[in-house]
């Protein structure tokens, strides 16, 4: 993951970035005629970068900084550190970053050396190939090399660069002494059978829901267009999960478990907000984007979590923690959800919940929900889950005016397009208001809760037409709101509205001052 703006200001304070794809500069830069015409300010850079490409900086020597690079010292599926490295991070004590492929680290101190180290030595795990030392120094002795940064900071402060010379010199002594050059001990193959089963050895069982029906324990995928009640979905998910409620009303859970929500396309008060709304406190716990940028799936702390808690995960929205260089490509997405998906379950999650956009262009040419169009992309992410539900809002009678309605309610649509050696269930309809306020939760409509919604819409048309117009009779509020003139005064009744015929319409002091409007 690439986090550019936590690079320090003193290594972007010069005209000496260059964008490249992969290791190679996209612009020549050997000669001094090159990089005038084309190393450029950080900002720049930056400002011209494409999804695919990245920025590396030119070491030269007389910057004063010294550039170490650790190279396979760092578990992607774990984040665990070789022993030996972490010393040296914890030795130099100055700014770190996770490198690109997250197997390594940067780091960048204050100093000069007399020379660079890089060195390599056989590879005893491929005869024939040499295997790179997996410490390497670079205060530009050597010209014109570069070094990619990504600002993926490591630890929980961004480190300022040090002032580090004696530590480097040793560091350098360190490495010329062969400290770092001892070659590995080819892997050790011959307890091969311990990483594989028998079918004898699997374990027996039935599918363990979660949420009966709905959740098993897995990955899960939520597909909707963007703004279309996958938030909501999930935080009744989520309350159902952490209360041991049944899951809008119908479905059991056989017991309460933890929720860890990373939520990092939403302010802290407004997700604060629906949380409260759905009655969630104890068991849930939550990152939203006033913490930053999303959580690094190595993040050591998200691992304790995870390890800890063994919770239910839900990433809101998937790809923001696909961890790719190029957000545009389908298949590095696909790549990079999957690998986060199934690291957080090896952790110890119960279960993962992704949240993930449906193609726009798909959705309006097939109305009807299909695995094929829920998910945006290729079809891998499908392939993976356990179960994926589908929403859209629901289009009822096929009028805009319906479909407005829906919209302001969050009236859905609700079908699961796969269920993995499980029935698939029934679609269904929800909505959120009112019944938000009312239960807690979205319901299912069903015929009684349809008549609720329709007299709570009523109930709030009927309320926002005698506000605005306080002096009218109740035959002009009938009128105005297709509401039948014999009911009007009792469904105003239920939020506070009185009728007399001097005074004409008033509310109630219960509902609060600052919704008296009329005529006293």
């Amino acid at each position: 993951m690439n986090n550019y703006e936590n690079i320090p200001e003193e290594l972007r304070d010069s005209g000496l970035w260059i964008r490249a794809n992969g290791t190679i500069p996209i612009q020549e830069f050997k000669t001094d005629e090159d990089k005038a015409a084309n190393m450029q300010p950080f900002a720049e850079a930056l400002k011209k970068k494409r999804p695919k490409e990245n920025l590396q900086r030119l070491i030269e020597k007389d910057d004063g900084f010294v550039f170490v690079d650790l190279d396979d010292v760092r578990n992607t599926e774990t984040g665990e550190i070789q022993q030996w490295a972490a010393k040296v991070i914890e030795y130099l004590d100055t700014y770190t970053e996770v490198s690109a492929s997250g197997t390594g680290f940067h780091m960048v101190a204050r100093g000069v050396l007399p020379e660079d180290y890089q060195k390599s030595y056989p590879d005893p795990a491929r005869p024939g190939h040499k295997k790179g030392v997996p410490v390497e120094l670079f205060s530009g002795n050597r010209k014109n090399h570069l070094f990619k940064l990504t600002g993926d900071i490591y630890g929980i402060d961004p480190p300022t660069i040090q002032n580090r010379q004696q530590e480097l010199e040793q560091l350098l002594q360190r490495c010329k002494a062969g400290e770092f050059l001892a070659p590995l001990s080819p892997a050790d193959t011959t307890n091969w059978r311990a990483k594989f089963h028998t079918v004898d050895e699997l374990p027996d069982g039935d599918i363990e829901f979660l949420i009966e029906d709905t959740l098993p324990k897995g990955v899960a995928f939520v597909g909707a267009l963007s703004g279309a009640g996958k938030t909501w979905f999930c935080l009744s998910l989520a309350r159902a999960l952490t209360t041991g409620k049944k899951f809008l009303g119908n479905w059991q859970v056989p017991a309460p478990v933890d929720v860890l929500y990373l939520c990092p396309e939403m302010n802290d008060k407004t997700f604060k907000k629906r949380c409260v709304r759905f009655g969630i406190h104890d068991r849930f716990y939550c990152q939203t984007i006033s913490d930053g940028v999303p959580v690094d799936m190595l993040d050591p702390l998200l691992i304790s979590a995870v390890k800890e808690l063994k919770p239910v995960v839900f990433l809101d929205t998937a790809i923001r923690f696909a961890n790719v260089e190029d957000e545009n490509s389908a298949s590095q997405n696909a790549q990079g959800m999957a690998k986060a998906v199934f690291r957080l379950i090896h952790l110890g999650a119960q279960a993962v919940v992704c949240l993930h956009h449906r193609a726009k262009d798909t959705a309006k040419m097939q109305d009807e929900l299909t695995l094929e169009n829920a998910l945006r992309g290729t079809g891998d992410l499908g392939a993976m889950c356990d179960v994926v539900w589908g929403l859209k809002y629901d289009r009822g009678n096929q009028t805009p005016q319906y479909l407005k309605e829906s919209k302001q309610l969050m009236r859905l649509e609700v079908r699961c397009v796969k269920a993995r050696d499980f029935r698939t269930p029934e679609d269904f309809k929800i909505q959120l208001e009112p019944f938000i306020d009312q239960i807690g939760d979205m319901a299912v409509l069903t015929e009684e809760t349809k008549q609720t919604s329709a007299q709570g819409t009523e109930t709030e048309k009927l309320s926002a037409a005698i506000a605005a117009n306080p002096t009218a009779s109740i035959r002009q509020i009938a009128v105005l709101t297709d509401v039948g003139r014999n009911r009007v005064p009792g469904l105003a009744e239920k939020v506070g509205w009185h009728y007399d015929e001097k005074t004409k319409w008033t509310r109630s002091t219960l509902f609060g001052p600052e919704n008296q409007v009329g005529i006293a």
